[in-house]
């Protein structure tokens, strides 16, 4: 049995069916004849399955074909003209200094809040425990209004301390309130590879969040974290890309982690051990009165001890992890808001990418080590970089959402003036995305995008140092209007747009070659159907000839039996006469009998 399936993208249905052979290779028994009808069968399946490739391949090709009108170049380059000119009039140049000066504000703002969060905790705390034995030596409890009262009061009182350091420093031009905030939250988050940079050859206390894994805000720099908790071992490398495990010994706070982790090991171990003696003792028992998935919800709860230590543990080491990078954002507190903070996500990265072979033996890592130490890009330049990026961004968003829009809105009245139904939309000539027309569309918004924006960038910075072309400062101002996130979106259009055409030549020589060798495989078919018929040629030739020979002991049989029949017939006749003169009435009702 072969199936086949046909196909068709005008009206976008798709039939299916089953081709049955006419005689059942398996009652032939001539093995000639058997051999031909299953390499006939072979051929079939394997044409059927060039045939549902090559449907495959027609939609693809399809997606992949560039089918945009003069049309839809026109609102391509008038989407393009229109974002160009926002970011001329609304954009503007990056403000690096301005976009730092807010991110500083922000992260700063951050460390206060979650320093104060932790400051009123503790606070609170400890005046509701005082106010307890306070009560308690009169013989009284406190009440629940007034456990409310007192978080009230010192919430208050906390808060109006911090609003007067915030004010002196504002009068004054200091940061105490953040150098304060900075304290506790070291104080609060302490974490073990702190200082493990020291004594390192190539480590100081400028570079040691950059070269500590366990200061980096990524996911290794958490498990630097865990294995520094856990395992009691910095992890760090230095400027060269150079590896460094720095043991730190163990105190006492260290030895009650370690058995709170250990105590629910030992007991899902024993539990678990107890279910295999059990299970393996009394086998046949448990596996006919135990329901299987109950054996299996008792061997997972066995291990819950262990899982909720280890989530906890986790859970520590991520909260205590996350609130030192905290303390850290901002400076130290020898120079809070000025000093370096931690790396931000994107040098972090590069660092532990540099520290890889072969990248360790290449200048990757001396780049990253000066991009951090000397020219100071920490957390806070990253963030504001990004934020001036995120505006750029803006005339890119609003350039796709207008191409894509238009062309959800043309297809979609395309496909609704073609099809009787809504119900019978392609949606996936609808949906703009994943095909080449709306790459294409996208390639000359982005491009004539980023045309205007550089026209406009080289005529505002030769305005602005009266056409000065040996100015270094023009070409600062020149760079420094440029849209980068325009640029890299045209980048990308541009390389989906040729990958695209790309695939669908690779697409378009595959059909060929399926083609041409479903074709291949027609001829091999004719080939056996040729040699079936000189088989059946044959076996006809013989069939006559056989067929000749009973024809001719046919002749012979019937010419025997007429000769016979003669001679009975000249007996009868004898017979006749001699009846006839004894007795004629007999003869002539036998003669009656013999003409009926």
């Amino acid at each position: 049995m072969v199936q086949y399936s046909l196909s068709s993208q005008e009206n976008d249905f798709e039939v299916q069916f089953e081709a049955l052979p006419v005689i059942d290779v398996s009652d032939v028994s001539d093995s000639r004849k058997k051999e031909i009808m299953e390499s006939v069968a072979s051929i079939d399946k394997q044409q059927s399955f060039i045939s549902q490739r090559i449907n495959e391949l027609n939609t693809d090709i399809d997606r992949l074909t560039n089918n945009a009108d003069g049309f839809d170049y026109m609102v391509a380059v008038s989407c393009g003209v229109i974002c160009g000119l926002i970011d001329s009039f609304f954009v503007g140049e990056l403000d690096f200094d301005e976009a730092f000066k807010k991110t500083n504000e922000k992260i700063n703002q951050y460390v206060e809040e979650k320093a104060e969060e932790i400051r009123t905790s503790e606070t609170v705390q400890r005046a509701i425990e005082s106010a307890k034995k306070k009560a308690a030596k009169v013989g009284k409890k406190l009440s629940k209004q007034d456990i409310d009262r007192i978080k009230k009061e010192v919430t208050e009182g906390v808060a109006n301390k911090f609003r007067k350091y915030i004010d002196e420093d504002t009068k004054n031009g200091t940061a105490n309130a953040l150098r304060r905030s900075i304290v506790k939250l070291e104080e609060h988050y302490k974490l073990a590879s702190d200082n493990a940079h020291k004594g390192l050859k190539g480590m100081n206390s400028a570079s040691h969040h950059l070269d500590d894994l366990a200061h980096h805000p990524t996911f290794w720099g958490l498990i630097a974290a865990i294995v520094g908790e856990v395992f009691r071992a910095g992890v760090l490398v230095d400027k060269n890309g150079h590896w460094h495990i720095r043991w730190l010994g163990f105190d006492k706070s260290d030895l009650k982690r370690w058995l709170e982790l250990i105590i629910p090991i030992i007991i899902s171990g024993i539990i678990t051990w107890l279910l295999n003696v059990i299970n393996s003792k009394y086998k046949e028992e448990v596996d006919k009165k135990i329901p299987a998935p109950i054996r299996k919800i008792t061997s997972a709860l066995a291990q819950a001890p262990l899982a909720i230590a280890i989530l906890k543990s986790v859970r520590n080491v991520f909260t205590n992890w996350w609130g030192h990078l905290v303390s850290d954002m901002a400076g130290s507190k020898t120079s809070p808001g000025a000093g370096m903070g931690i790396p931000g996500l994107f040098v972090s990265i590069l660092k532990e990418l540099s520290s890889i072979p072969p990248l360790n033996y290449t200048g990757l890592p001396k780049f990253v080590d000066e991009l951090y130490t000397q020219n100071k890009y920490d957390l806070r330049k990253e963030l504001a970089l990004l934020n001036e990026l995120g505006r750029q961004s803006i005339p890119i968003i609003i350039g796709d959402v207008l191409v894509r829009t238009f062309y959800f809105v043309r297809h979609l009245i395309t496909e609704l003036s073609n099809k009787n139904d809504y119900k019978d939309i392609n949606w996936r000539n609808v949906i703009p995305i994943n095909n080449r027309t709306i790459a294409r569309m996208m390639t000359i918004e982005t491009g004539t995008f980023t045309a205007i924006d550089i026209t406009d960038a080289a005529i505002r910075s030769a305005i602005s140092n009266a056409g000065n072309v040996y100015s270094p400062k023009l070409y600062t101002d020149f760079v420094l209007r440029v849209n980068f996130v325009g640029i890299g979106r045209f980048a990308i259009a541009v390389t989906s747009d040729i990958a695209m055409g790309i695939n669908r030549s690779l697409r378009i020589k595959e059909k060929m070659f399926l083609k041409n060798k479903y074709l291949m495989l027609e001829e091999a078919k004719l080939y056996y159907y040729q040699e079936e018929t000189w088989i059946e040629a044959k076996e006809t030739t013989i069939a006559m000839q056989h067929l000749y020979e009973v024809a001719c002991k046919a002749f012979v049989f019937y010419h025997q039996k007429i000769l016979e029949l003669d001679e009975e017939w000249g007996l009868l006749s004898n017979h006749i006469e001699n009846i006839k003169a004894n007795d004629s009435e007999f003869v002539e009702e036998l003669i009656e009998l013999i003409d009926l």
